[in-house]
Parts: structure tokens; C-alpha cells; sequence
């Protein structure tokens, strides 16, 4: 009986010895599992710094959306050990070994310790609006509506989203609000989730520096869903939210003008994911916040899409005059779900940065492009954004940004060409009417210039041979002063016309004279031949602009 027990209690510490071998979790599995860390650095040290070094690059490998056979690569080429006793090399094989076999575990491993910092800090964030929203669902009388609409958005959403837990309860309120008691405990409760929300924003609006009334993303569910999703953007993808918000712009702007839905979608998410691929730092947390923006689209696009048809707003002017910081303040007419943004004209501030022109043309874009002037002030703060934070390329980020107004009419267009002119941008932010007219400009300025330059030469040289003439006169009158023997006789030439010898320095004078003459007649030949190939281009070129026109 006693040794039947203890051959069972060697079984089981037998047992759970290779459980936890065998279980032994990221980044523990890619060292030794013999020996202790200590012992590794002793016995390899080399091999043991070298994993020390690339274990954090192996991260950063899954941390940049790179593939599982990538980052494995990487990993086993950055601890290669040229030089190692035959045990360090067994060491090095096990370890690259570990990363060919688990590397899909590994990268779902990393992804969510990564993801897990960003939830838990959002978390803490949104700690007192929590205590606020439950307090405001149960003095409202809304507790159970909540929970049931919550199931339904879950199973209608179907993701495993970290975000999705964190903020859903906030996003669905829109759904509830109609049927919220009209008491006094109900509004005071509204009152104070404002005043939480406030201050929450607020400190989102210094951190990114972009004001409340350019802000909109979440604008589909209100200033409730704005101040969440500027959270959660500023967390997850810091100051490429810039740019995911002006996607977001562009996407109203689409639903306003009641473009194709599924065009409008399709180009906010290429944009979305677009912006993405271009971020260094940050790329594996930002994607959980552009996959949860993809997400909301089945729970709300299709209604907001109906809703923009019935959104007009008066539009009235507004500039930034340096208030980046500006964050949310209150509801719209008491409601803490319905859409607050406003279409207003931006008007750029005059600054030493700035010249009058660019003023003035902006103006005249904001008022010609009237249907996406939305998307107008959008690039407009952008481009103040890069001034004020920035200051450089701005005005050729400003040209591109243009570019995204939807299905401009020729009097938009022609605007756009205007402040083109002045901001200097790529050949890529201009339109193809602009490359052509741009053809036929240079083609203009070649004839210009070459017909300019054949006058130069004609007066150069006609000048030298007035001077030339004068100064053998000149000279030839005192040699003859000079000359006291006899005369010879005169070379014949045309008529009576005097002809200098052969050997005096007029004759030579008269030569050189000749050869340039003989030079420039060349010269104006062929200059009369290219001016006539640039007229030829030039008329064709007018010709396909008329065709395109």
C-alpha cells in the first residue's frame, strides 16, 4: 500500500513536471527550459544577450502587422551565433525551433499584452463616466431596456473586439433615450453625465489639439459617441488620428450628399486602413480601433445613411484663432445622442505664414465647393494644424487634401486650380484638365524664351560689328598719317569701292567679321527650325485640350 502510494505520487509530480514543461508560456519558451536564466547568461552568455535584445524586436515585428513567417525570420537571423560551443548551438536551434512551431500562438499572445495595457489604461479613463452612466440608466428607469439592447448589439456586431466591451453601453444609448422618465432625479443625472463628459473631453482636446466642432468621429451617435471615440483614438493611435478623422469628415460628406452608401463606406475604410499602413509606432493598438470602426458600421450606417438626407444646418462662418484645446461643452437641445456637427465656412487666419492670396482663395473654394464645405474646413484646419504644429509641407498636404471633395463641379475645380497655383503642389494633387493647360503653358514659355534669346544674339552681334567697324576706321586713318612713301595702287573690289590689302589689319578685322556673320546665320537657322517644331507642338497640344475640354 505505501509503495503503491508513492509510485503514485512519483506519477504525478512526473505528470505535472511535463505539464509545465510543456506549458510553458511566451516569452519563458524561447529560452532554455533546463536551466535558469542565470545559469543560460553563465553557460551562453553571448547567445543569452543576443535573445535578450531580440525578444523586444520580435514584438515589434507582430507590433508593425507583419506576418507570422516574417517576424521568424527576423527573429532567427537576430540571434545567430556564428561562433558557439556545440551546447550554445543546440541552445540557439531550440529557441528558433520555438518560434517556427508556436510563432501563430506567440503573435495572439503579444497582441493581446499589448492590447491589454491600452484596455486597462481606457478603463481607469472611463471609470467616473461608468459611475455616471449607471446612475444616469437607473434614475431614468432605462436599467433593463439597457441590458436587452446590449445583448442584441453584441449578437448583432458578433467580435471579439477588446473594445467592444469597453464602450457599446455608451454607443447604444441613442436607442433609449425617447424612452428616458421626464423626472427631476432623471435630469439631474443628464446634468451631471455632461458635466463628466466635459471634462473628459477636455482633456482629450489638449492632448490632440483638434476643437470639439472639427471632431467627427462617433458623429453617428452623437456627442456621447464623439467624446468615446476621441478617447479611444487618442489612446490607440495618438496623432494619426488627425487623419483618421478627416476620413471620417469626407464620410459624412459622402452620406450628406447621398453618394452611393456602399461607395462612401468602401472609401472611408481604404482611407482608414491606408492611414494605418503608413504608422510607425502603434500600428498592432491602432488596428483594434480601425477594426472597431468597421465594426459599427453593421449597427448604425445604414440609419445614419437615411438621416443624412434630412440633416440641414445653417451655415455660418467660424476660425480656429488658436483654439486647438476647445472640447465638448453641452448637449445640442438637451439630447445627448443626436448629431451636433455644423457646416460651417472656415476662414483661415491672416499670419506672416500666410500670404493674402491664399486667403482669398481658400474663400473662394469654401463658397464654390459649397456641397463639401464640410470637407473644405476640414483640410482648412488641417492646414493651420500643420502650421501651428509642424511647418512643414503644409501647403502641399493642404492641395492633396483638396482632392477629396466629392465629384467636384467645374466651378469647384477652377477654384481648386486657383489655390493650387499658390500653394506649389505635386503633379499628383493636380487634375488632369490642370496637367494639360500646364503642357500648353510651358510649351508657351519655350517659344518665349526662344524667341527672346534669338534677339539677344541679333543685338550682341550687331552691336560688336558697329563697334568693330568704327575702331578699323579709326586705325586705318592713322596709318595713313602715318604712312609718308608713296601710294601703291588700290585693290579692285565692287565699283570703286576701296578694298584693304590682303595682309593689313582691316582686311583681317573684315574676316573675322565674316566668320561671325557666317556663324549667326547658322545659328538662326537652326533657331528658326526649333521655333517652328515648338509652334507645331503648341497647336497640338491646344488641339488635344479642345478634345479633352
Amino acid at each position: 500500500m505505501v509503495l503503491e502510494l508513492a509510485f503514485l505520487t512519483l506519477l504525478a509530480i512526473s505528470a505535472t513536471t511535463a505539464i509545465s514543461i510543456n506549458t510553458i508560456k511566451y516569452p519563458n519558451a524561447l529560452y532554455p527550459a533546463s536551466l535558469s536564466r542565470g545559469g543560460f547568461r553563465n553557460e551562453c552568455p553571448y547567445l543569452s544577450k543576443r535573445i535578450d535584445f531580440c525578444v523586444p524586436k520580435y514584438e515589434d515585428c507582430f507590433g508593425q502587422l507583419r506576418s507570422v513567417e516574417d517576424c521568424k525570420l527576423d527573429y532567427c537571423t537576430c540571434i545567430h551565433v556564428s561562433e558557439a560551443t556545440e551546447t550554445c548551438q543546440k541552445h540557439f536551434g531550440d529557441s528558433c525551433q520555438s518560434v517556427r512551431t508556436k510563432g501563430e500562438v506567440y503573435r495572439k499572445t503579444i497582441a493581446e499584452n499589448r492590447t491589454k495595457t491600452v484596455v486597462n489604461k481606457l478603463e481607469a479613463i472611463f471609470m467616473k463616466l461608468s459611475d455616471a452612466f449607471s446612475s444616469l440608466l437607473k434614475n431614468c428607469g432605462v436599467v433593463s431596456e439597457m441590458e436587452e439592447k446590449l445583448h442584441q448589439a453584441v449578437s448583432q456586431l458578433d467580435t471579439q473586439n477588446p473594445l467592444l466591451n469597453l464602450t457599446l453601453k455608451y454607443l447604444i444609448l441613442r436607442n433609449l433615450e425617447s424612452q428616458m422618465l421626464n423626472s427631476t432625479t432623471c435630469q439631474n443625472s443628464k446634468t451631471s453625465f455632461q458635466e463628466t463628459l466635459v471634462k473628459l473631453d477636455s482633456m482629450n482636446a489638449q492632448r490632440l489639439h483638434i476643437p470639439y466642432p472639427f471632431w467627427y468621429i462617433g458623429t453617428e451617435f452623437g456627442p456621447i459617441g464623439k467624446v468615446i471615440m476621441r478617447s479611444l483614438a487618442y489612446e490607440t493611435c495618438d496623432k494619426a488620428s488627425l487623419d483618421f478623422n478627416h476620413h471620417s469628415v469626407v464620410r459624412v460628406n459622402c452620406y450628406d450628399q447621398q453618394k452611393d452608401q456602399k461607395d462612401c463606406d468602401e472609401a472611408y475604410s481604404e482611407g482608414n486602413y491606408m492611414t494605418l499602413g503608413t504608422m510607425d509606432s502603434k500600428k498592432l493598438v491602432c488596428k483594434m480601433f480601425v477594426d472597431f470602426n468597421e465594426n459599427l458600421k453593421s449597427l448604425r450606417a445604414e440609419d445614419f445613411y437615411k438621416e443624412a438626407a434630412e440633416h440641414h444646418k445653417v451655415s455660418s462662418t467660424t476660425s480656429i484663432r488658436g483654439r486647438f484645446n476647445e472640447g465638448f461643452t453641452s448637449f445640442v437641445d438637451g439630447s445627448m445622442t443626436r448629431r451636433d456637427t455644423k457646416n460651417d465656412f472656415l476662414v483661415l487666419e491672416a499670419s506672416e505664414k500666410l500670404p493674402l492670396r491664399l486667403l482669398d482663395y481658400f474663400d473662394s473654394v469654401s463658397s464654390e465647393c459649397g456641397a463639401s464645405k464640410s470637407v473644405v474646413a476640414s483640410c482648412g484646419f488641417m492646414f493651420e494644424y500643420c502650421i501651428q504644429f509642424f511647418g512643414r509641407d503644409c501647403q502641399t498636404r493642404l492641395s492633396t487634401c483638396l482632392n477629396d471633395i466629392n465629384e467636384m463641379d467645374y466651378t469647384c475645380e477652377d477654384a481648386i486650380r486657383n489655390i493650387v497655383k499658390v500653394l506649389y503642389p505635386d503633379t499628383n494633387a493636380t487634375s488632369k484638365l490642370e496637367k494639360y493647360s500646364s503642357t500648353v503653358e510651358v510649351a508657351e514659355t519655350g517659344f518665349i524664351q526662344t524667341i527672346g534669346a534669338i534677339g539677344a544674339i541679333v543685338i550682341g552681334i550687331i552691336f560688336f560689328v558697329l563697334i568693330t567697324a568704327v575702331f578699323l576706321m579709326k586705325f586705318e586713318k592713322r596709318s595713313c598719317k602715318r604712312n609718308s612713301g608713296p601710294s601703291e595702287p588700290p585693290h579692285q573690289g565692287d565699283g570703286n569701292r576701296l578694298l584693304p590689302a590682303d595682309n593689313s589689319p582691316l582686311h583681317q578685322q573684315l574676316v573675322v567679321i565674316n566668320s561671325i556673320s557666317s556663324s549667326y546665320t547658322d545659328l538662326n537657322n537652326s533657331n528658326e527650325k526649333n521655333v517652328e517644331k515648338i509652334l507645331n507642338n503648341q497647336a497640338e497640344q491646344q488641339e488635344e485640350l479642345k478634345h479633352y475640354t
